[in-house]
């Protein structure tokens, strides 16, 4: 190697020297740290908006490293963020005769060190200490972030925190590297020290780098720092007022976060600037859709879908939208979804045949001499703000290790106490968020599954890419999205006798699979206490009330609403959504119930609280209205565990089904209306009679408690019990 380090050293953003690096690596056949060194210069090219030369070919057929250096190149991205890895030794040697070859090569170094740390050494090779990498390290620093980087990705927070401690232990005015303070946050909220944290993040976001805060931004948010992603968004869009996409990026922050009116300020601004972004058209139909306005919205997503790239992630976006879509009949919205889905299949081949090819029986046999059901669940969503997360944990928490083998493939970036304990439930938990689908795909195949799971369906966490490419035998759908997938390659969604009964099968592209009474269980892990409640006063002075996004509050749901309010003089409305914090949508929904012939003082609309909050403020709710024709999900239980009743209107599809299958579990299939003159009749009904509601209000959570809604240790065997069934009944 001729190349000399010392310009790189004084200069480390210079992409010029990172290249000429590059093609030194490129020439010797050394792969993988061509390929570093060129995203390095790549990534420093961008930030002058500069074009970095192509690198020369790899091929170098005299290197001795050139085969296991190959094999590093295609499989270390995911393999370093492991907790161990069987092909280590092999690699280890490789790297050591690249170091026998060239002793200053400092990334050799660096991945022997980690390769250490995956697997045993072989006899004879000898492992470079930490303070020799780091004497040859390029940029100061570097040899403990990456390092702890892996650990960090293989579950190991506290040896990612025991390598960045000497790291950052800085002056408090200038750290030495914000991208370690931002790793060190991570670390730290991992391992619950929250306050620690937040120091580091805040140091972090001292960076001058506009590209390195969005990152921080895009944490903060991601582990629910909101004010301070905000406060980041709108610092970048300062030093950057000509980016479109900052911009963009603000509103969608904003939008998150619930600040609605300024996020529709951000993304005019964004299109303003750039006015052939779908990104941002797509937020600001998604922000007019706040309003009740799903028919509008859904047409503006579709259309732009039709215009782009049939691939991208804006299907799962017309899908989401088709759901709030109320002129839609349930075949026209089923078959939305078997043409969304059918182009992202159709660009890539299965690595499992169908289960019904008949070319796998030594392997069945194989999986059924097995002890254990190997499942997958994959799933971004396990945190406390995510409803998949509060039907989820329990199961994991219940399930029967000695009969199943739980692995779970975290697609997200969010962790907190609710994902460690998720994590402490699964005999292999993988962080796998920033790996492409076809590294995942690779990874869930080489764990030899018996049936993958997946959570989230068309939701913002999918990785449908992934399902596409079938990695497991048999794959099902569950909890995330109330509907078909229209994925023909996930051959099962689990469901119950309400919400996609068999005689819908034709709007499915995956097969039913039922639980024996409702496909949800609402078993909670924080036990919130039962709200304090005000005495009942005269039949119907009751407090109506709806905790629903103000997207399922569409034109037909309140006008059922204000018959209800119109048959019961002496009632009053709550509503309570996060979109009301904003003034615009707050107004509009005023004006519309108005309009309706509601008295303004017969009604308060109210804006976000945090959860525990919310979950008091059910004690002012008497009786809760459930939306159609999009029900609600989580609201719904979590109204009847804190003691108030719910009356649903039973649609024709999963998402307008799942009221009648909460209530119908819980015993109380009274509740559940078949036309709009039932459902009024049945808030009536419970209005004009103050003792059973009072009854109702005490009892209710322990009915919830010991139905088939909430008797989580049963329902988590019928779950096993079917899961096993799906896994196999393909194959005879």
């Amino acid at each position: 190697m001729k190349h000399s380090f010392l310009p790189l050293r004084e200069s480390p953003t210079d992409y010029w020297h990172w290249h000429e690096l590059a093609a030194q690596y490129a020439e010797q056949g050394w792969v993988w740290q061509a390929h570093y060194c060129q995203n390095q210069a790549e990534r420093c090219a961008s930030l002058h908006r500069q074009a970095v030369p192509t690198l020369a070919t790899l091929e170098n057929p005299a290197s001795p490293v050139r085969e296991r250096q190959a094999f590093f190149q295609a499989h270390s991205p995911q393999y370093l963020g492991r907790a161990q890895w069987t092909e280590a030794p092999l690699l280890a040697e490789a790297f050591q005769e690249a170091l026998r070859l060239w002793p200053q090569d400092w990334l050799a170094m660096l991945y022997l060190l980690r390769l250490a740390d995956l697997a045993p050494t072989p006899a004879g090779l000898t492992v470079p200490t930490l303070a020799q990498a780091q004497a040859l390290e390029w940029t100061p620093g570097e040899t403990v972030h990456l390092w702890a980087d892996w650990r960090l990705q293989a579950g190991d927070a506290q040896g990612a925190l025991d390598l960045l401690k000497p790291l950052v232990a800085v002056s408090e005015d200038r750290p030495l590297r914000h991208s370690s303070m931002l790793l060190l946050a991570d670390a730290l909220l991992r391992l619950g020290q929250n306050h620690a944290a937040e120091l580091a993040l805040t140091r972090a976001a001292r960076s001058p780098n506009p590209v390195f805060l969005a990152r921080v931004a895009e944490r903060s948010l991601a582990w629910n720092y909101w004010a301070e992603a905000v406060a980041l968004r709108r610092q970048i869009v300062q030093m950057q007022p000509e980016s479109a996409q900052s911009w963009l990026a603000l509103a969608q922050t904003e939008f998150t976060v619930s600040q609605s009116g300024d996020a529709l300020r951000s993304v005019a601004r964004a299109l303003a600037l750039q006015p052939d972004m779908p990104e941002a058209r797509v937020l600001q139909a998604q922000l007019q859709g706040q309003t009740g306005e799903g028919e509008s919205y859904f047409e503006v997503v579709r259309e732009l879908h039709a215009q782009g790239n049939p691939l991208s992630r804006m299907a799962s976006t017309v899908a989401m939208a088709s759901l709030y879509a109320n002129t839609l009949s349930a075949q026209e919205r089923a078959q939305l979804h078997f043409d969304l889905c059918a182009p992202i299949e159709a660009s890539v081949q299965p690595i499992y045949p169908a289960p019904e090819a008949k070319n796998s029986a030594s392997r069945l046999r194989h999986r059924r001499q097995r002890d254990r059901l190997r499942v997958g669940y994959l799933s971004g969503d396990l945190h406390r703000q995510h409803p998949v997360n509060l039907f989820m944990l329990p199961i994991l928490m219940h399930h029967d290790p000695q009969k199943i083998e739980v692995f779970i493939y975290h697609t997200g970036h969010m962790h907190d106490q609710y994902t460690a304990l998720a994590r402490n439930h699964a005999a292999t938990w993988r962080e796998v968020g920033s790996w492409t689908d076809a590294q995942l795909a690779q990874q869930i195949h080489a764990d030899d599954l018996d049936l993958l799971v997946d959570t989230a369906g068309h939701t913002s966490s999918h990785r449908l890419g992934v399902l596409a490419q079938r990695p497991a035998p048999v794959q099902a759908t569950f909890l995330g999205y109330p509907h078909s997938t229209g994925m023909r390659r996930i051959d099962w969604l689990i469901g119950d006798p309400i919400v996609s009964p068999l005689t819908d099968q034709a709007l499915y592209s995956e097969r039913i699979a039922q639980m024996p009474n409702t496909v949800f269980c609402w078993a909670p892990v924080d036990q919130d206490p039962l709200p304090k409640r005000q005495g009942l006063g005269e039949p119907g002075e009751v407090v109506l009330g709806s905790f629903n996004n103000a997207m399922k509050l569409v034109p037909r749901t309140l006008d059922l609403w204000a018959k209800v309010m119109q048959a019961l003089p002496k009632a009053r409305l709550l509503i309570k959504a996060p979109g009301l914090r904003d003034p615009r949508i707050e107004a509009h929904f005023r004006a519309a119930l108005i309009e309706r012939g509601i008295a303004p003082e017969r009604f308060e609309l109210r804006g976000p609280t945090g959860l525990v909050d919310m979950m008091q403020e059910y004690g002012e709710v008497d009786i809760a209205l459930d939306p159609t024709p999009y029900n609600g999900g989580t609201t719904t239980v979590q109204a009847l565990w804190m003691g108030t009743p719910v009356i649903t209107l039973s649609g024709d599809n999963f998402v307008g089904r799942m009221g009648a299958s909460f209530l119908t579990a819980l015993g109380h299939p009274e509740w559940v209306a078949q036309t709009e003159s039932q459902y009024i009749e049945a808030v009536v009904r419970l209005a004009m009679d103050p003792s059973l509601l009072e009854g109702l209000h005490r009892s209710l959570r322990e009915q919830v408690r010991t139905s088939p809604l909430g008797d989580i240790r049963s329902y988590t065997r019928h779950f096993e019990a079917l899961l096993h069934r799906m896994a196999f009944e393909n194959h005879g």
